[in-house]
């Protein structure tokens, strides 16, 4: 994804080329989500990828934790999305055939899950 962000002038967000949007973020989104997530799009703030955030045990820490892995997902890589769950206090994971967004391209698996882990 590196090459295919593009920095504000003022460093407060980044873009991403227009050309790239759609095979980084919605490879099998279906067309008319993709339609609309590309009428909404937006820059992205950059100051999440600078600024430390600290996490407590009291409050972040108290939080069980479920992560999806996107194992299709160019964006965040499944090698990197493993380091992130290495990294975390991940109780369980679940690993879906998807690319960046599997709340669009499997909405019933997400949902799901959602509710399998909320009972």
């Amino acid at each position: 994804m590196g090459q295919s962000l593009i920095p504000s002038d003022d460093k407060l967000t980044f873009d991403v080329k227009k050309e790239n949007i759609v095979s980084i973020f919605y490879a099998d989104t279906p067309e008319a989500i993709i339609a609309q997530q590309l009428k909404n799009y937006k820059a992205e703030p950059a100051i999440p990828f600078s600024n430390p955030v600290t996490l407590t045990d009291d409050n972040f820490g108290k939080v069980e934790k479920i992560y999806l892995y996107a194992l299709y997902d160019t964006a965040i890589t499944f090698d990197l999305q493993k380091q992130m769950v290495k990294k975390s206090v991940v109780g369980k994971t679940y690993e879906l055939h998807s690319s960046h967004t599997p709340i669009f391209s499997m909405p019933e698996k997400v949902a799901e899950i959602i509710l399998k882990e909320s009972e």
